[in-house]
């Protein structure tokens, strides 16, 4: 069955489902961190508690520089959720978590986007709290360089991480950072199927309604339009039955 679209998160200048989606996300992705200012006044706005809770949490508002020594000391390790996830088998993709999965670490949860793009609570929404968790870990993944545990999490779109999480675009950032900018700053939107799903940015997601004031300040943190071509992501259900499993769909095509 297709899964939730959780999480939209293009990266720029590496491989990705396509060689022109790359192409597109290396220009449409930016790295202004002095947006960040204006997302978190948005944030507050609408009362969207993602931006203190990062600064709560320890990690840096940019996911960026500093957001690894931190991640560290809470961890009490460089890879922290390798440490989480040490009896999880590794899989070639088709990683699906339920009610049991791994439980992230508080500060992790403090420091990814808990609102959605109308400013609704994550949590609130059916498995909300199952995608926040899924999301923590990946984030803090992502900040640590973490590519076995990332591996580790991922549902589809996994052939692309050992390519695009080094990579850089053409701002100097990693593909690792962009993924947790997207995950910390950007405000998911529910995803392209009739299942459970959730898409970061949440203004990409096809299904995506009128332009919200938190899909405006992510669109200018990310030097993006509604028809965004970069990097994007998503969570969603990989099993509806009776203990509903959630996946991380890595890098997200640009037609879902």
């Amino acid at each position: 069955m297709a899964g939730l679209a959780l999480a939209g998160v293009a990266l720029a200048g590496c491989s990705s489902t396509s060689s022109s989606g790359s192409a597109q996300s290396a220009a449409t992705t930016g790295a202004p961190s002095a947006t960040t200012a204006s997302t978190t006044a948005a944030d507050a706005a609408v009362g969207d508690t993602s931006s203190s809770a990062v600064s709560s949490g320890g990690a840096t508002s940019s996911g960026a520089a500093g957001s690894g020594a931190s991640s560290s000391a809470a961890g009490g390790s460089g890879k922290p959720v390798a440490l989480l996830l040490a009896k999880v088998k590794p899989s070639n993709g088709g990683a699906g978590f339920d009610a049991d999965m791994p439980k992230a670490k508080p500060a992790w949860i403090a420091a990814v986007s808990v609102n959605l793009s109308d400013g609704s609570a994550l949590k609130d929404q059916t498995l909300g709290s199952l995608v926040v968790n899924l999301a923590a870990m990946v984030d803090e993944a992502a900040k640590t360089q973490d590519l076995d545990s990332l591996r580790k999490l991922c549902w589809q779109g996994c052939d692309q991480l050992a390519t695009l999480m080094p990579a850089k675009d053409a701002s100097g950032r990693t593909g690792y950072e962009r993924l947790s900018q997207l995950l910390e700053q950007t405000h998911p939107d529910a995803g392209y199927t009739n299942e459970f799903s959730m898409d970061y940015p949440g203004f990409s997601a096809n299904q995506h309604g009128a332009v919200t004031t938190l899909d405006q300040k992510d669109m200018k943190l990310l030097g993006a339009t509604q028809h965004y071509t970069g990097l994007r992501t998503g969570i969603e259900m990989t099993d509806d039955g009776v203990d509903p499993k959630m996946g991380w769909y890595a890098v997200l095509p640009p037609d879902m």
